[in-house]
């Protein structure tokens, strides 16, 4: 096997790896029609802090070889750059948390993967049913507007439903803010010794 196919490998399963995880979330139901819509503008978008979360994390990945040089030559410096990125960090976070609030966000337990999500819902969808999802994680501050597709909608023991949702539309740099939203997770909850349970 080659390194390729090895770290192809790799990334295939970081991306069904499932954690639990706290969002505020806000969905609605669309129809086909506005979800082409909704892929068509997802490039062409001003800025909003969804992609602003995105684009940093992008710029934060395309720079960690000078970041690691920079460390090696000056400790002190290296601390300076990460203390301006969780300074940019906390104001994204700040960005996202108001944009999702002030569409009458829920705090919501979640079940998440860089393929999809889960979390539980008043109503019941039907399956294929688009969805747009707006999310912001409370463990690493990261957030995610997506359009989904329903898998499953089952009533639970306490009068909702539990819906789970496929990724129908993530652009290739929201799909890498996911694995690396998953990962972090399972290394918080692997610290804690919460995984699995």
């Amino acid at each position: 096997m080659s390194d390729a196919d090895g770290r192809r490998g790799d990334d295939e399963r970081r991306e069904h790896f499932r954690v639990k995880d706290e969002a505020l979330v806000t969905y609605r139901a669309v129809d086909a029609a506005e979800g082409e819509r909704i892929r068509a503008d997802a490039g062409l978008a001003w800025p909003n802090a969804f992609s602003l979360c995105s684009r940093l994390h992008e710029m934060r990945q395309d720079t960690t070889v000078l970041r690691r040089h920079a460390e090696r030559e000056s400790s002190t410096f290296g601390r300076l750059v990460d203390q301006l990125d969780r300074k940019l960090d906390l104001v994204t976070e700040v960005l996202l948390a108001q944009e999702v609030t002030a569409r009458g966000a829920q705090v919501l337990p979640v079940d998440v993967s860089a393929e999809g999500i889960g979390f539980t819902v008043s109503r019941s969808l039907p399956a294929e049913q688009l969805v747009e999802t707006r999310l912001v994680f409370r463990s690493t501050g990261l957030g995610l507007r997506t359009l989904g597709r329903v898998v499953y909608c089952q009533s639970d023991l306490h009068g909702g439903f539990c819906l789970g949702l496929t990724f129908e539309f993530l652009r290739d740099y929201d799909r890498e803010l996911m694995v690396y939203h998953v990962l972090q997770r399972q290394s918080m909850l692997l610290r804690g010794g919460q995984y699995g349970s």
